[in-house]
């Protein structure tokens, strides 16, 4: 019984410091992740930190099973789960600033007198109904008021290039 509890006293510090590293790993997520509509390259950033995140997911995995093992109840390390859960939010967030980019980028080779505004404003408003269907965590990100933003911006502009399309002018 000594040789047992002295295991579960190493699994409790083990346990504690990977708390602190939870912790630690949830505020260098935080600052890294690509939350900024001005990130540069975001899938990058992404991908580095969902390899981050596994190894976290692994180690708290060892960690379980030998709680599991000594009767050991752990922490839930909300933290590493929010971070999980976030990145899926990122990647969904990130696929639509690209669409949204790759379109209005298409559309800005469209020569004027063949700009069909009525088209593409409905494709803008499938756009904005895309940024709507995300997470509403996402929506405290600032990536997500800058897709959200220039998708309205685009939204204005048609509605001037319509007036000036306008034969009476």
């Amino acid at each position: 019984a000594p040789a047992q509890a002295e295991e579960v006293a190493k699994l409790k510090r083990r346990c504690n410091q990977f708390d602190v590293r939870n912790y630690e790993f949830r505020e260098d997520f935080l600052k890294r992740a690509p939350l900024r509509f001005d990130s540069s390259r975001p899938y990058d950033s992404i991908d580095q930190h969902y390899l981050e995140c596994r190894e976290m997911e692994r180690e708290m995995q060892a960690l379980q099973k030998q709680g599991d093992m000594f009767g050991v109840k752990l922490p839930e390390y909300k933290q590493l789960k929010a971070c999980r859960r976030e990145l899926g939010h990122l990647k969904m967030l990130w696929d639509v600033i690209m669409l949204v980019r790759s379109q209005f980028d298409d559309w800005k080779t469209t020569p004027w007198m063949q700009i069909n505004v009525e088209d593409m404003e409905n494709e803008c408003k499938k756009l904005v109904a895309d940024i709507r269907n995300l997470d509403k965590d996402t929506r405290a990100w600032e990536a997500f008021n800058g897709v959200d933003n220039e998708v309205k911006n685009m939204i204005t502009s048609l509605s001037a290039v319509g007036l000036l399309q306008s034969p009476a002018i």
